[in-house]
């Protein structure tokens, strides 16, 4: 089974994560858990963005961008590269380092 974002959501977290130095160099959904990931692999350090499913289809590309600011979702990506997933939680968009 396969499912990906709007192409405007694709290329806006595309470029916000090539604005935090991390351009996309895979991208995976996984459909069990209905999380789509995009990921900059580089030797020794891979930075990845996890957003949900339902978070990326209610939510325009710009709104989502917004809440990666907000959430200061590059510096959990940064100290967390692998495990960091925004997803919603009692009706707002959160982001949460994972263990």
């Amino acid at each position: 089974m396969s499912w990906s974002p709007a192409p405007e959501t694709d290329a806006e977290i595309r470029e916000w994560m090539k604005d935090q130095g991390w351009a996309v160099t895979t991208t995976h959904y996984d459909f069990r858990r209905e999380i789509y990931a995009w990921r900059n692999e580089a030797p020794g350090d891979s930075h990845t963005l996890r957003v949900t499913q339902a978070v990326l289809e209610d939510h325009p590309a710009a709104e989502l961008i917004g809440h990666l600011n907000r959430l200061h979702v590059a510096d959990l990506i940064s100290g967390n590269p692998r495990n960091t997933l925004v997803r919603r939680s009692g009706g707002s968009v959160v982001a949460v380092a994972l263990d």
